[in-house]
Formats: C-alpha cells, structure tokens, sequence
C-alpha cells in the first residue's frame, strides 16, 4: 500500500517483509519499456500511529521516522535495512 509520497519518493506499507524486500529490489530492474529507475530504499518493522488527513490516511512515528532516515542514507540503487528486519529469516 502507498501511504504517501515524500518529495520525490514514496513510503510503502506491507504486511510482510518478503513482498517488501521483492519490491524494492524489482525497482532496480529494467521495465517493460527497457527503462531502470535509480532508487534508494529503506526498510524497518515496526507499530506507527496512523490520522486521517483530507480524507486520506497517514502514518507517522518513529518507525516512519526510521524508514525515512534509511532510505535517505542509502546510496543511488542500495537497499538499507534495520536490524529488525535484517535478522528476519524470510
């Protein structure tokens, strides 16, 4: 699930870390139309706090906090994980 969009990126919600890690990963592979998107990702587990604003959801806390600062400290084409999700055997 999109959550929002920030700046030129997008946060994404998933139920579990596999699709995430697939996701991400895909991102750097070429397209149907041969074209390769450059992508820093970010991935971190955990509870966020969730409003509705204009009709739409929003999350926010620390664990957005974190996935933000991961994919911000990312170099073009790397994913970053927490430890949360780096030790998962998945």
């Amino acid at each position: 699930t999109v959550v929002k969009s920030l700046g030129d990126g997008l946060l994404m919600s998933f139920r579990e870390l596999a699709p995430a890690v697939r996701t991400a990963l895909a991102l750097g592979k070429p397209n149907s139309e041969g074209k390769t998107y450059t992508y820093r990702a970010g991935l971190h587990r955990g509870f966020v706090m969730v409003t509705t604003i204009d009709d739409r959801l929003d999350y926010f806390g620390m664990t957005a906090k974190i996935v933000s600062r991961l994919a911000q400290a990312a170099n073009p084409g790397e994913l970053l994980m927490s430890a949360a999700c780096a030790g998962d055997s998945e």
